[in-house]
């Protein structure tokens, strides 16, 4: 394997990456500059801690890549950090908070990326998680490429704990990107795919053990 991306710092994304380290010792890993031990869920003093495994950064800080800004990091290969403001928002709808010395705050994510692919098709998102929301990444990674349109985007949604309205919003914004497909799972949630696919059809699917992707 040429290299490794982390998505972001929670520990579900992570906690391989102690495994990976040890069984390639060339690989460089690609996180955020702003991806560090301090990610937590919950209320304040309340919370627990939901980060990276503590010290497996700072044991292999040689392998370990924290690029600024839209990256490319291969032909057609890119790294899109999170740019619009008033991120914290969502960390504090969702309870999901970073810890800056004996304070904790709101999650802005700005330890999350997005990996782009550019093909011959349109651009490819790869976003774990999406937190900020997809309709925000979308127009991130959209402005980082102007003029390109997105072939696929895959991941996660993170639309597990939003309303119908909330869910019908977030499509409607989908909708005016003229995404050609997407590929979810993991942090959508069933009812959220429901009222996606009712409106994308089949231009949207759910992950499944064994599936192979052809854009």
């Amino acid at each position: 394997m040429d290299c490794a991306i982390l998505s972001h710092a929670h520990y579900d994304h992570t906690n391989g990456l102690a495994a990976f380290l040890s069984a390639n010792s060339k690989a460089p890993v690609f996180l955020s500059p702003a991806a560090e031990e301090n990610c937590y869920a919950g209320l304040g003093f309340l919370s627990k801690y939901i980060g990276m495994p503590k010290g497996v950064v700072r044991a292999h800080e040689e392998r370990i890549r924290r690029p600024e800004g839209v990256t490319r990091i291969s032909d057609g290969v890119f790294l899109v950090p999170h740019s619009s403001p008033g991120l914290s928002k969502l960390g504090r709808r969702n309870h999901l908070l970073v810890k800056r010395g004996c304070r904790y705050i709101p999650d802005d994510f700005s330890h999350e990326q997005t990996l782009v692919f550019k093909t011959e098709k349109g651009l490819v998102l790869m976003n774990s998680c999406s937190h900020a929301g997809p309709d925000i990444i979308t127009d991130e990674v959209l402005k980082a490429f102007p003029g390109e349109h997105i072939a696929a985007y895959i991941g996660g949604l993170h639309l597990f704990r939003m309303s119908e309205r909330e869910v019908n919003v977030i499509a409607d914004k989908l909708s005016g990107y003229r995404i050609e497909r997407i590929y979810t799972g993991h942090c959508t949630g069933q009812k959220a795919f429901d009222i996606l696919q009712a409106r994308f059809g089949t231009r949207i699917a759910q992950f499944q053990c064994g599936m192979e992707i052809t854009v």
